[in-house]
Formats: structure tokens, sequence, C-alpha cells
């Protein structure tokens, strides 16, 4: 599989039957072996990174070979294990092109933003233990209110789909400062450590104030708790007019009355 070999530096995976001519042995006598230059190896003697990528050259045979009529359900927990970030991008591209091709479907779980990353976010669920039950959620089937750019998760963008809270911010800056100032403050009355990844909060870049509506829309849908930092125009227009309203803001107090009501909240 060329994919196994750029992702583990493997030559070659061979798929052999220990008893050659029963099909009924398969799955009980099925030896998997990797070559690397001289040495062959059964697979449960090389490491895990090569062990994953086997899955990367099965999950590529299953592209190649596909045929024949009925349903086919693919289900893959954690693709993601022991690989470097652009290999799980592959996995993932290879999941959707499964998933793609009539007749088939594909269930994955995961805790990695570059497997979703390029993934519609109408086909994610998110799966959250709350009180000794775990609950799913996800978009509506008619969910209505996005633009083409925001249907296919970006690497920024995806990962607040593992977050508690998430920043929704109007430009990159915000994404690169807030997560470092974290490390150096408390919060405000536990006095306790601020650090945005040790509190699983995400700073996501959505492009724009004009498409926080959307976002925190979507955020709303998956009941994740979010907070908005914008410029000071934000505090004018119809844009985010809802939000001023839900932060306590009338609409005819002063710029100063208005930054100063916000800082109180």
């Amino acid at each position: 599989s060329t994919a196994a070999k750029t992702t583990a530096y493997v030559d070659k995976i061979d798929f052999q039957l220990t008893k050659a001519g029963n099909a009924t042995e398969l799955l009980r006598n099925l030896i998997v072996t990797v070559s690397e230059g001289s040495r062959t190896e059964e697979i449960s003697q090389v490491g895990t990174g090569t062990q994953s990528a086997v899955i990367i050259g099965m999950l590529e045979l299953c592209l190649r070979y596909r045929s024949g009529p009925g349903l086919k359900l693919f289900v893959v927990e954690e693709p993601e294990l022991y690989l470097h970030p652009h290999s799980q991008r592959h996995v993932g591209t290879l999941l959707r092109a499964i998933a793609a091709e009539e007749r088939s479907h594909v269930i994955i779980s995961t805790h990695s933003p570059a497997v979703l990353a390029d993934t519609d976010i109408r086909d994610v669920a998110r799966l959250e233990k709350k009180a000794s039950k775990t609950t799913c959620t996800r978009l509506p089937p008619n969910y209505a209110e996005l633009d083409k750019s925001e249907q296919l998760l970006t690497r920024e963008t995806c990962e607040m789909f593992f977050a508690d809270t998430v920043v929704l911010a109007e430009g990159p800056s915000e994404c690169i400062m807030l997560p470092r100032v974290s490390r150096f403050t408390q919060t405000k009355n536990e006095n306790r450590e601020c650090n945005f990844d040790k509190l699983n909060i995400s700073v996501v870049n959505v492009g724009g104030k004009d498409h926080i509506r959307s976002y925190a829309s979507i955020l709303d849908s998956f009941s994740i708790q979010y907070r908005i930092v914008t410029d000071r125009d934000a505090l004018k227009g119809e844009t985010l007019k809802r939000f001023r309203q839900q932060a306590g803001l009338q609409g005819n107090e002063a710029e100063s009355e208005q930054i100063e009501k916000l800082r109180k909240r």
C-alpha cells in the first residue's frame, strides 16, 4: 500500500491464509505480515504506528476493489491513533471517499480535529457524558443556516466540537493571543488557573463578525456554551444585535457605558 509506505516507511503489506483454499477459516487463520527492507514480521511484532498504517492500506484496498451489491457499513474507532497529523487527515479523506460510494456508510469515533477537517458539519455528532449518561447531539437534517463556506470544517473550526466552551473571534490574532494570555491569568470568582487547554476552551476564528451568528447557532444546536470577542464596531448595526440584547444592552447607551456593562457581566 502506498499510504502505508508513506506513513510508516513500510515497503509492502501481505495477507496470507495459513490454510489455503479454506475460506471458512479466513478470520481465524489470517496472518498479516509487514515487510521493511529485507525483514518481514507479523503485524503483532511491529510498532503501533505501523499497525495504524496497515489500517490505511486496508481502507485503500476497500476503495480500489469495491464491488458487489448490498449495503456496506464501515465502523472505525479512533483511526487517528499513533498517526502523524498528515496521515490522520489522509485517513479522514479515505473514509469520506468510502462514505461517498453508493450504498456505503461510515461511522467514525474520533478525538482528532485532523480527522474531522473538511467534513460536512451536518455529518458530525457530538457524544458527551453528563451525570453518568451519554448524550448525542447534532444539527437537525433540515438545518439551513449555513452558507457553503461554513459547511466544511477547517483545521481551526473543527476543534470546537471537542470543547466545553468556545470563544468565537473575528480573526486570527485572538486565536494566537488569548490561549497564551490564559496561561498567566486566573478565573474571576474561583481564583484558579485559567489555562484554556486545562479548562477545555477553544478559540475559533470565524472569519469576520458576519459569520458569528451562524457559528453561534451551530454551537447552540450542539449545546456547547460560547463567548464572543469582537471589535468595538460590533456595538453598532444589526449583525450582532441579538447578542447585545442577550448581554443586557438596550442599544441607546453610549459606547463607554455599553463596554462597562459588558465588563461587569
